[in-house]
């Protein structure tokens, strides 16, 4: 099992599709599954589960999104929609036990349950200070944690 800097199955900058797919114990600083990088992304049908953004961050590499990170690159801020997917049991060693946003992301009719984030927002945490959107319809949040 090795540990990647950022994404840990997929790093995006442009556009990708995910559609019924699985993604189990994946590991990075930052995205432990998946990191868009100021791109696009649609998620479809999926489960992310026991995924973690888990080493110990510097002041230059913070590790959230324990499932999925959109991050805001040099003024071009990601873009996601998720549909019909479930997070569980998802950790981060700061925020965003399961999706650390700096973008746009809108969750519809997906569950989050057991996800753990060590500072700020057990299932998603919407960073202070960006330009980040949350928008969730028809979805379930159960058992998620910030520990501090």
């Amino acid at each position: 099992m090795g540990v990647w800097l950022r994404g840990g199955a997929i790093i995006n900058g442009g556009s990708v599709v995910v559609t019924d797919s699985s993604f189990f114990y994946n590991h990075a600083v930052r995205g432990g599954a998946i990191q868009t990088w100021g791109g696009v992304i649609l998620i479809l049908g999926s489960t992310f589960a026991y995924n973690s953004a888990d080493i110990v961050p510097t002041k230059t590499r913070r590790a959230g999104g324990g499932a999925i990170e959109l991050y805001a690159a040099d003024q071009d801020f990601p873009r996601g929609d998720i549909l019909n997917s479930t997070f569980i049991g998802n950790s981060a060693r700061q925020g965003g036990g399961a999706i650390d946003n700096s973008g746009a992301v809108t969750v519809t009719n997906s569950t989050f349950t057991g996800n753990v984030a060590e500072l700020q927002g057990g299932a998603i945490r919407n960073l202070e200070g960006a330009t980040g959107t949350v928008t969730l319809r028809y979805t379930i949040l159960v058992n998620n944690v910030p520990v501090a």
